[in-house]
């Protein structure tokens, strides 16, 4: 009877794991990056070759996550190094505007609308409208990105904690989402960054938040030794939520570029 029951058991495990993995494998994935930066911040391209560059490396979306600033300005000029117009203008020809002024060469950054219609393909590749905020609150630095918006959203920092405002950060970015008929989406970012040190605790109480970014970049111990590396931060969080019968957090893979 054992024997038989065992038997049935292991039958069910495999069938269930051929399907999970048909299913799997028969799934069609989408690589995408959520959190990037180019010229209209602090990025040191222009926002065309940064899209470029993803697209050309076989992602399907991006998002341009400029501090606090989402690129709609169509009368923006900038100086940037003279080696990326001439990059840009390898690659786009004349569409790339440049401007003498007060003996340096300005380029036109391209705004958000000029640059999906020329990178966006159907089917293959969208460029999503977002901005990266960032203040400090109660003593600490609170970095969020709003993604899928439709205007720069400026966020209050008049809060007791970190948590609080980051609820409200995010409750912002999908109302202006929502009442433009889009799926807004907000995460936390990097919060293990030496100088951007949210801790744990940040969201375990702000259990209303579902997504953050999960990096290693910078690392933890040198700056701050009393916080848990990537893997235990993501276990704290979750077990501390689960226990409290919330959600879980979900960990978001991007590499906040700057070039």
């Amino acid at each position: 009877m054992k024997h038989n029951i065992l038997k049935a058991f292991v039958t069910f495990a495999i069938l269930f794991l051929a399907t999970l993995w048909s299913e799997l494998y028969g799934a069609e994935w989408y690589k995408g990056q959520l959190h990037c930066h180019s010229a209209w911040s602090d990025g040191n391209t222009l926002p065309e070759l940064a899209v470029q560059w993803y697209k050309d490396n076989g992602y399907h979306f991006l998002a341009l996550t400029d501090h606090s600033v989402l690129q709609l300005d169509s009368n923006k000029w900038k100086e940037v190094p003279q080696a990326r117009i001439d990059e840009s203008k390898k690659r786009f020809g004349d569409w790339v505007e440049t401007k003498e002024e007060d003996g340096k060469t300005l380029v036109r950054l391209k705004p958000f609308a000029e640059l999906a219609q020329k990178q966006n393909q159907d089917g293959k590749f969208v460029l999503i409208p977002a901005h990266e905020q960032n203040a400090g609150v109660a003593g600490f630095s609170l970095h969020g990105n709003a993604i899928n918006i439709t205007e720069s959203i400026t966020f209050p920092t008049d809060f007791p904690s970190v948590a609080a405002a980051a609820l409200v950060w995010r409750q912002a970015s999908l109302e202006n989402s929502a009442k433009n008929g889009l799926e807004g989406f907000w995460m936390l970012n990097h919060p293990q960054w030496p100088y951007y040190d949210n801790s744990p605790e940040v969201l375990i109480e702000a259990s209303d938040i579902e997504f953050y970014e999960h990096s290693t970049w910078a690392g933890p111990a040198k700056q701050q030794p009393q916080m848990p590396d990537v893997e235990k931060y993501w276990d704290v969080v979750n077990a501390f939520r689960l226990l409290a019968g919330n959600k879980p957090i979900y960990g978001v893979s991007s590499d906040d570029a700057v070039g």
